[in-house]
């Protein structure tokens, strides 16, 4: 089926299509993962506040769902220092979704160039 990956780095692509039950549907996922992750990271990178806030959880969520755990939980540590304080974005845990985030794509963006599992 799909290549076993590092969950840090790349979703397992023949766990998704056999959860989500379609390959296409997939595909069209990560593709949309990707086009939307460069505003999601710039969003968090920017000054804290709203938009960093509901970054972080939009890139949380997606990046659960794609089985990106590394990068789903440092998503989660920096959501909840932003909830915590909103005009406070602690560099370290910036650091580590934007690096993360970075490694992400590069996993994903070698899944949709694979050929689709049958």
């Amino acid at each position: 089926m799909g290549t076993v990956s590092d969950p840090a780095t790349s979703p397992d692509l023949g766990e998704l299509v056999e959860r989500l039950g379609d390959a296409g549907l997939v595909q069209d996922i990560l593709v949309a993962y990707l086009e939307a992750l460069p505003e999601r990271v710039e969003a968090v990178r920017a000054a804290p506040g709203a938009d960093s806030l509901r970054a972080a959880h939009s890139l949380k969520s997606a990046s659960a769902l794609l089985g990106l755990s590394a990068l789903a939980e440092a998503c989660a540590s920096l959501e909840a220092a932003l909830r915590a304080d909103p005009d406070t974005a602690p560099g370290h845990l910036v650091d580590a979704v934007v690096e993360l985030a970075a490694e992400a794509r590069t996993g994903v963006a070698g899944l949709v160039s694979s050929p689709r599992p049958t």
